[in-house]
């Protein structure tokens, strides 16, 4: 999978005493592309802005599902990941609820 690095970190903006639920996001974001029957192209690159067409069905249809994962870090420094195969099953459900095509749990945990 391909990485690309941010430039400038808000790591150290981050008060870790007073999280904040959808107020806090991480630098990156996984981005991937269906085709030919299969999510393909997964990359991991810098949070912000996204360039979209203009005809995207989740702009005329509101076809579209987002999920986020909530991660940890351990005093030992390794990253720890809340319940993701809950994420995992709940990303999934609302795939088939819109008819989009449903993302494996190994690509899910890769990205």
């Amino acid at each position: 999978m391909e990485i690309v690095k941010t430039k400038k970190s808000r790591l150290k903006e981050v008060d870790f005493r007073k999280p904040g639920f959808r107020e806090i996001f991480s630098d990156h974001m996984l981005s991937m592309e269906y085709k030919d029957r299969e999510w393909e192209s997964q990359r991991i690159i810098p949070y912000g802005p996204m360039e979209i067409c203009p005809a995207i069905c989740s702009l005329h249809y509101a076809q579209i599902v987002f999920e986020g994962l909530k991660a940890f870090c351990g005093k030992n420094g390794a990253v720890y990941l809340f319940r993701p195969q809950k994420y995992h099953e709940r990303m999934n459900q609302s795939c088939r609820r819109l008819c989009i095509p449903e993302v494996s749990l190994d690509v899910f945990l890769e990205g």
